[in-house]
């Protein structure tokens, strides 16, 4: 019986999730997948009877309390997806003036600034809006889509004139709710931007000092600073797919080298996501035991080294989501046990959709970041079971093949799991995607690590930092001339196809069954043993 809590409260976590997704669904208006989540709760409920009936002996009494629990949790789960998603607005609410046919004018707290290619994006936090010469106080909000010239900073106040409107769906995807699980209701294109004062958000209302604030403008100071050396150090255009890739400073990347990477389904690995974290946490972590670390001191470096890349590129909520869970995931990895894997990461992924419901369907870093983990978690040991034992590799010897085809599998299991996914949101697969994809993932944890290297080194003693920033480059540059070859394939553009949600389901679905199957005859769990 002492097992039995753990356990219980690992099918709560699963029944909330699975309340967040059926609400889901009903907004979603899909009768049959509804039918199926149904199913889905009626065969775990029939699959929990049976393990804890007949293993754990326990009445049928405690058994009808804790599928009422279930129960219970899952409604939890409906019902706080439901208020997120489908919040009541009032006049209180920047978004409740949203479509207004005048111009307003908001005045707000600027909390993050975007760098991208055609435009800056700045997410600002309304305090009050102006509208025919009456002014409110406001909350809520507001992504604003602005001139590359303007310059403004974290914490700067702000005052917007424009168009407020409400975001829209376009190309399939929900970018309404994309936006709301940041808590964004409303948007300007072009607005009139005016600084009333500078350095702001340092500072509550009273004028004591906000340490919050206060550490969010070291991070972004930071973040400039790390800037600055990599266009020092590197040549155009790998310092600005460095700069993409480890600071989130997309604007700087020259508009054919993103087309072209997104025409081959490449465009996911030019974007910050949590397949980023995870391969920080994963590989990393099997590199630093392949140098001769033992688990507990490649635990904390990775852990710090985490934090780090964090920090680094400016702390937004969707990569501190997936850092969550990549920390769970390397605690898992350094207690080695198959049992606490799977409780970490079900335990986060509800405390971070308690607080972000629509993170399960809506943040595409939180999705890549727990779809590469159990791509790791499930797949990877099969992979090492079915190719060590062919190619009689000796885990325990942690030799160079070893280690290469670690990484390649790991980037392998990664991309199955997560080619729906990079399908779905960007609304095409082209053919040759698991091809390039095969190729460019493995390139992955060398350009991070690197780079990463790079930055740290540039700060403490910069002569040794050239040799990894000529690493970077190397790697860059072969990165780029992958993307750029095959983009440049006569027929590329004609073989594409698109992916639905009913096949994203579907794939998940068999991929999954299949594991299950083939698990029952695979070692278990290789990859926390190496």
């Amino acid at each position: 019986m002492k097992t039995i809590f753990p356990k219980i409260f690992f099918y709560l976590c699963l029944s909330f999730i699975l309340g967040i997704t059926l609400s889901f669904l009903k907004d979603q208006g899909i009768l049959v997948l509804s039918i199926f989540g149904i199913s889905l709760f009626l065969v775990s409920a029939y699959c929990f009877r049976k393990e804890f009936c007949e293993k754990q002996k326990i009445t049928r009494g405690l058994l009808a309390i804790i599928v009422l629990l279930m129960i219970f949790s899952a409604t939890m789960g409906w019902t706080r997806y439901d208020s997120i998603a489908n919040p009541k607005i009032t006049q209180a609410e920047l978004s409740y003036f949203n479509d207004y046919p005048q111009e307003v004018i908001v005045i707000g707290l600027i909390k993050r600034v975007e760098q991208r290619v055609k435009n800056n994006r700045l997410i600002i936090q309304a305090e009050e809006i102006e509208i025919g010469g009456e002014k409110k106080e406001i909350k809520g909000k507001i992504m604003a889509f602005v001139s590359r010239l303007v310059r403004v900073n974290y914490g700067d106040r702000v005052k917007l004139k424009g168009q407020l409107r409400s975001p829209s769906p376009f190309n399939g995807f929900n970018w309404p709710k994309h936006l709301a699980n940041e808590s964004i209701r409303s948007i300007m294109f072009r607005p009139w931007v005016t600084i009333l004062e500078e350095n702001q958000g340092t500072l509550l209302n009273n004028g004591i000092a906000n340490l919050t604030g206060f550490i969010m403008a070291k991070v972004y100071s930071f973040n400039s600073l790390l800037q600055e050396r990599i266009n020092r150090s590197l040549p155009y255009p790998e310092s600005a797919i460095l700069s993409a890739m480890l600071l989130g400073n997309r604007g700087e990347i020259p508009a054919q080298i993103s087309h072209n990477f997104r025409q081959i389904g490449l465009g996911h690995i030019l974007a910050i996501s949590g397949l980023h974290i995870t391969v920080i946490v994963a590989i990393f972590f099997q590199i630093a035991l392949f140098l001769g670390m033992w688990r507990q001191q490649a635990f904390i470096l990775i852990s710090l080294f985490l934090i780090f890349f964090i920090l680094m590129i400016g702390a937004p909520p969707s990569a501190i989501r997936a850092g969550i869970m990549g920390f769970l995931f390397l605690l898992a990895q350094y207690l080695g046990r198959e049992y606490s894997f799977s409780n970490a990461m079900i335990f986060a992924a509800t405390g971070i959709l308690v607080f972000n419901p629509l993170s399960l369907f809506f943040d595409i870093s939180f999705q890549f970041s727990f779809v590469a983990i159990l791509a790791i978690a499930l797949l990877v040991p099969i992979f090492q079971s079915f190719f060590f034992k062919r190619l009689k590799i000796n885990p325990e010897k942690q030799s160079i093949l070893f280690f290469l085809l670690n990484i390649f599998l790991t980037s392998g299991a990664i991309f199955l799991f997560m080619w729906p996914l990079m399908a779905y949101y960007f609304g095409i697969f082209p053919v040759v995607s698991p091809i390039v994809n095969l190729l460019a993932i493995p390139l992955l944890p060398f350009i991070l690590f690197s780079g990463i290297a790079f930055l740290f080194l540039s700060l403490i003693f910069p002569p040794l930092s050239l040799i990894f920033s000529s690493l970077s480059y190397l790697f860059l540059s072969f990165l780029i001339h992958l993307g750029n070859f095959f983009a440049g394939l006569p027929f590329i553009g004609s073989l594409q196809f698109y992916v639905p949600i009913y096949v994203l389901v579907f794939y998940y679905l068999l991929l999954l069954i299949i594991i299950y199957k083939i698990k029952k005859t695979a070692s278990p769990f290789l990859l926390l043993k190496i």
